[in-house]
């Protein structure tokens, strides 16, 4: 935040902040950190940044992997298992990025990789004759740092391309729409002209239930219902809202028997009366 703060003071002098010295007569500014307590909602929201979208995408597939090295796979979870290096030094400096940027720098890098004269001398590498003497022997004496980069590089590649096709095999896009559609309380935005579009009140719930009915996994459907139950529906009775998840059963996959319970815990939070009840006093 205090790097971008400064980009911007940078870009436009006009720019300026509280608390910065410059004889503005304001209060500092306050830096409020909230407990997860405190937004149910952002628990339940899919994030594009690497690690929570392994983490989150490919759960099944980290823990079938964790069964595989203490022998308890079985032949079809050993197929689906999928490694997790966090030694990794690729994965430590991308882990943190949006899926999109380390896509678009892994590969920039596998061409720079695969283009070195190492990748010729390699196991299965081609057009060694093609080296002079020198360049090859510059090349044989960081080969072994080249094949962990390579072995590496390879791991994180396979891992974002693991995590897209589970975007694209869940629909996510169209899914990810419908939560901020639901925790910016019904404004979403126009799929063809990109500006932002308000729900009428009527429109909220066919919405919603088309994008359940076009849900293909269990999971990603119970979060959706506990969205709607936290954001839109937070003032529902909760009979309602296990006259929704029924009608979410209607089609399949359909969520657990024990999700009605986790709906009727929710519902008795009253999160939206706690808010009004809280004093704030301290924060002015």
């Amino acid at each position: 935040l205090q790097e971008r703060l400064g980009e911007l003071l940078e870009q436009d002098k006009r720019w300026w902040r509280h608390g910065a010295g410059d004889g503005k007569a304001s209060d500092r500014a306050q830096l409020l950190v909230f407990c997860r307590s405190e937004d149910f909602g952002a628990a339940l929201l899919h994030d594009f940044h690497f690690q929570p979208m392994v983490r989150d995408l490919l759960e099944d597939s980290l823990s079938a992997n964790e069964k595989k090295k203490h022998g308890h796979a079985s032949a079809a979870e050993a197929d689906e298992s999928v490694n997790l290096n966090t030694n990794n030094s690729m994965w430590l400096r991308y882990k943190g990025q949006s899926i999109l940027s380390v896509i678009d720098e892994i590969t920039i890098l596998g061409k720079e990789v695969d283009g070195d004269d190492c990748a010729k001398l390699a196991p299965g590498g081609t057009g060694r004759e093609s080296l002079s003497m020198s360049r090859m022997a510059a090349a044989m004496s960081k080969l072994g740092r080249w094949v962990a980069v390579k072995k590496e590089l390879n791991e994180v590649t396979d891992l974002a391309q693991l995590a897209m096709k589970e975007v694209a095999k869940r629909g996510l896009i169209d899914i990810c729409q419908m939560e901020q559609a639901l925790v910016n309380q019904g404004v979403t935005l126009d799929k063809e002209t990109f500006t932002p579009l308000v729900w009428k009140d009527e429109d909220s719930m066919p919405a919603f239930e088309a994008c359940i009915a076009a849900t293909n996994n269990a999971k990603t459907k119970e979060r959706l219902l506990l969205l709607w139950a936290l954001t839109l529906g937070i003032n529902s009775p909760l009979e309602e809202l296990y006259a929704l998840v029924d009608r979410a059963n209607a089609s399949p996959p359909t969520v657990r028997p024990e999700f009605k319970d986790v709906v009727r815990v929710l519902h008795g939070l009253d999160i939206e009366k706690n808010e009004r009840a809280r004093d704030m006093g301290d924060y002015g």
